[in-house]
């Protein structure tokens, strides 16, 4: 017990390592209730064999705990209510072969959660296999860096990257799914290949069937590229959220630059507000940052584009500010997909970002609809633009330094980084601190970038870069674990010898 208490004070005394202990403290107080007497008193018979009972009971109690708990992880159908309808739309069977990573998402399936089981059931890489929302680092991210509305509709609910072109591919996403009718969806530069019938494991089709569409990621970036530019962190950290994206893709976001490499500041002409405030509101309330709606209550925009351009709403210290229920707000470009932002009291970013889909050069008008009758927090509401010529001239430039030749293992990857000057190799892998690195066969320091990701400094010229990982608290636990198997041997040889010691004690009859 001893042991256990200190385990779990290196780990930060989790719930589990609580309730781990309160198990092991009953289990101990039961085993010693069988072997002695409290009490003056005879003991009764009974009471050993029924603490034995109850003491073998609540072992294999805990057993079937554990065994419970690895089913909820690897198989959906044995997760909580919550999570019941979280699985995937298609399954491996029906796509092509090859290793990639799918966003089958709140994007592409609207509100039906696909993504988060996508490599348990489906059998191939989706996003979540990536982008765990266990993960703090990640859900920080989405939730309050990058800021996007899609992402924030309840505690760490995460369904997607809500479509977003320099999203999806920072991921490196190569496949996305929609329904018929469902194409406004798609991010840019993603061609149609063929169809794939919705998995029988997903229980609900919705009225517009089971069929979807497959689209191919134009510039998938691979699992790691190199990236010649270094911005920092305080630079990254004073854009706005679509501002951030942009700078994602124009080179590394650290922290701390490594020796030989200089900061840079992003370059932000590609993105431009194309609207300040809305041209026109019907039916609508809004004043000293509190919006209420009539029936057909509506905020509208009018913008021009002269290229083509994602187009994004910011909304400002949006939420719901009175009424029962959970209320909830519609943007959509005219003659594109709805977008739903529900107006959950965890949507608490300053700002937060929806994206309403990629136009050509023309004349549009955006739509902004919150629920009639509901009253909301909103100090701002603003319609911005990023330049999609910039992105694929940006990612060709990450494309042109990518980690070659990749050979993953079951916790580990390994491949060549070539560069004509110093360089950092960006890994779209969640950062932890079980990773560890390696440039040459010389351990290497793994920094945190892009909030999320893994970066690796490596020198001018072909270096074999490697990244393995150890579980963090393993070697700790196998020192705790040997301690703990020394003591009971102890014990055990300290038994045996009392009962050796109380035999030849023993008068002979």
């Amino acid at each position: 017990m001893a042991l256990y208490a200190l385990a779990a004070a290196l780990t930060g005394w989790q719930r589990d390592s609580r309730v781990g202990l309160a198990f092991f403290a009953v289990l101990y107080g039961v085993v010693l209730l069988g072997q002695k007497s409290f009490r003056k008193a005879r003991r009764p018979a009974w009471l050993q064999p029924a603490c034995a009972l109850l003491a073998v009971g609540l072992t294999l109690a805990q057993v079937g705990l554990g065994l419970n708990r690895n089913a909820q992880v690897a198989q959906p159908q044995f997760r909580t209510a919550r999570f019941a309808r979280q699985m995937p739309a298609v399954t491996g069977e029906t796509l092509p072969e090859g290793v990639y990573r799918t966003d089958v998402s709140d994007v592409g399936l609207r509100r039906w959660w696909t993504s988060c089981n996508t490599p348990f059931v489906g059998g191939y890489m989706g996003v979540s296999e990536y982008f765990s929302i266990l993960n703090g680092d990640y859900a920080n991210a989405v939730l309050n860096d990058w800021a996007l509305a899609a992402a924030q509709q309840g505690d760490f609910s995460f369904r997607g990257l809500d479509g977003s072109t320099v999203l999806n591919t920072l991921a490196g996403v190569r496949y996305t799914f929609v329904r018929p009718g469902e194409e406004g969806y798609v991010p840019y530069d993603y061609v149609y290949v063929g169809d794939t019938e919705q998995s029988s494991r997903f229980t609900i089709t919705p009225d517009n069937g089971s069929t979807l569409h497959r689209y191919e990621n134009q510039h998938s970036l691979p699992l790691g590229f190199t990236a010649g530019r270094v911005i920092s962190e305080q630079d990254y950290m004073a854009l706005n959220g679509l501002e951030k994206q942009a700078a994602l893709m124009q080179g590394v976001v650290l922290g701390e630059a490594a020796d030989g490499m200089q900061t840079s500041s992003p370059d932000m002409d590609c993105v431009a507000r194309l609207a300040a405030a809305p041209a026109e509101q019907t039916d609508v309330q809004w004043a000293d940052g509190l919006l209420q709606a009539g029936e057909n209550g509506t905020l509208r925009f009018e913008f021009t584009v002269e290229q083509d351009t994602e187009v994004w709403l910011c909304l400002r210290g949006f939420a719901q500010a009175g009424g029962e229920g959970t209320a909830q707000a519609t943007a959509w470009l005219e003659g594109g997909q709805e977008r739903t932002v529900l107006a959950y009291s965890s949507l608490n970013a300053d700002e937060a970002w929806v994206n309403l889909g990629w136009v050509s050069a023309g004349d549009y008008t955006a739509v902004f609809q919150p629920d009639a009758g509901q009253t909301f927090t909103l100090t701002g509401l603003e319609l911005w633009g990023y330049d999609l010529a910039r992105y694929e001239q940006d990612v060709q430039t990450l494309e042109a330094g990518a980690w070659q030749n990749v050979v993953q293992g079951t916790n580990s990857l390994a491949g060549l980084v070539q560069s004509e000057t110093d360089t950092t190799l960006l890994v779209s892998l969640p950062y932890s601190s079980g990773w560890h690195a390696t440039v040459d066969g010389v351990p290497a320091e793994i920094q945190k970038a892009d909030s999320m990701f893994m970066a690796v400094a490596v020198p001018a010229g072909e270096h074999a870069v490697g990244l393995y990982y150890i579980t963090p608290g393993l070697k700790e636990g196998v020192v705790l674990t040997g301690l703990g198997g020394l003591a009971l041997a102890a014990q055990l040889i300290w038994y045996a010898a009392r009962r050796r010691k109380a035999a030849r004690m023993k008068p002979a009859d």
